[in-house]
């Protein structure tokens, strides 16, 4: 018999919509063979995100920190992914999230963002001709280069983060290996110790940057952050700014190019673009899976939830259900998707999503009026992780 929550069930990773699918018609809120409870419901997983009383975030971190210290009496030392954790925002709650997101939101500004953006795309797009893959060549650059140029690290070093962040950013997947564990521990050790040079740098030699606004607002508030702190909340910006954007851009063109004719209504008209991001975001959410701790005992859509029972929010299910919109596996940028939530929602709405859509917009544009034959080559390659859904390759012809 099929499990109805089988994540790394044959063809599930690829093309996880019809288990969502099947899960969603037996019931939207569904506990697991494992325990966990599996929500797959538009309006059930909404009501998750914005009730953070009855629900915390954190079950990745507290997930970690039982293997980590698990493993720590064996002699296994993996504490580098706490540290490098300690302050990421989607595991934060409380008076402790509201201060750092408020000290983040008011230290980054959109100047000068476009300007980055149009100049990192054309240094990108200059080196491509003939075939290229459109992920590594360019979705998965451009938001390091962004990120780079506005935290005020030297470019130079934009490939060593980014590999960086790539085995960081399996911390946040669901099920992670012993294996994977070292590799993302190794990362973290990595970043960590590059992080502290450069804050320490900034500290001494402040400039106009996202990092100097965070130290110095920071300072101006009393806040008494660590280094420590200043380090993941560093990390976190970094990974953050990229990894989302990476997959938005890539299977954003994607879809584009499997219906040409919503891509000529976008590049004939600016009016189009916010619908088309909003559809490309509701269609392949770049998170597909949340993670939620029930702080109390509730009740969700006739399901009972005990205090401390762990909850699976599958966004990307979430986002293709039927009874909010109809013919959810129709990519269509008329339908107006403004109401998904493909960036969280509530307390813990994601604050880097202007920036998303901003690279997207300047992304697409300039990609398909520079090549406007862009064709695919060949079937894409899916990147490994749950949480996380994008393309790891996708090789594309310029036909010119």
């Amino acid at each position: 018999m099929t499990k109805l929550w089988d994540p790394y069930g044959t063809g599930n990773r690829p093309n996880p919509y019809p288990m969502y699918d099947r899960l969603r018609e037996v019931a939207p809120v569904y506990r697991s063979q494992s325990g966990d409870i599996v929500v797959t419901g538009y309006q059930e997983v909404k009501t998750v995100l914005l009730d953070h009383e009855t629900y915390r975030v954190g079950n990745r971190y507290e997930w970690i920190e039982r293997q980590v210290r698990y493993l720590e009496n064996r002699e296994e030392d993996l504490t580098a992914i706490m540290a490098a954790m300690n302050s990421f925002l989607v595991q934060m709650n409380g008076h402790s999230h509201k201060t750092t997101r408020a000290l983040i939101v008011d230290a980054w500004d959109n100047k000068q963002v476009n300007h980055i953006i149009k100049n990192n795309i054309d240094d990108l797009l200059s080196e491509v001709d003939g075939e290229f893959d459109l992920i590594q060549d360019f979705a998965a650059p451009l938001p390091v280069m962004t990120m780079a140029n506005i935290m005020g690290m030297p470019l130079k070093d934009y490939q060593f983060l980014k590999n960086q962040t790539s085995n960081l950013i399996f911390s946040l997947d669901m099920y992670t290996s012993f294996k994977t564990l070292v590799r993302i521990n190794e990362a973290a050790q990595a970043l960590i110790g590059y992080f502290n040079d450069y804050i320490t740098y900034r500290i001494k030699n402040p400039s106009d940057d996202l990092t100097s606004k965070i130290i110095a607002l920071a300072n101006q508030r009393d806040l008494g952050l660590t280094n420590d702190t200043l380090i993941s909340i560093c990390i976190f910006l970094f990974m953050a700014g990229e990894e989302t954007t990476i997959n938005l851009i890539g299977t954003g063109a994607h879809n584009l190019m499997l219906n040409r004719d919503q891509l000529e209504k976008i590049l004939n008209s600016d009016q189009t673009f916010d619908d088309a991001i909003d559809e490309a975001l509701r269609f392949e959410s770049p998170v597909h899976l949340a993670g939620r701790i029930a702080n109390s005992d509730s009740t969700l859509a006739g399901i009972e939830v005990k205090k401390s029972d762990t909850l699976t929010l599958c966004i990307g299910a979430a986002n293709r259900d039927p009874r909010q919109y109809p013919s959810p596996h129709l990519f269509d940028i008329g339908r107006k998707a403004k109401n998904h939530i493909a960036f969280g929602a509530g307390l813990h709405f994601c604050l880097g999503s202007w920036l998303a859509r901003i690279q997207w917009k300047i992304a697409i544009k300039e990609l398909f009026n520079r090549f406007q034959n862009l064709d695919i080559q060949s079937e894409p390659e899916w990147n490994p992780m749950l949480s996380i859904r994008g393309l790891k390759s996708l090789h594309v012809t310029t036909n010119q």
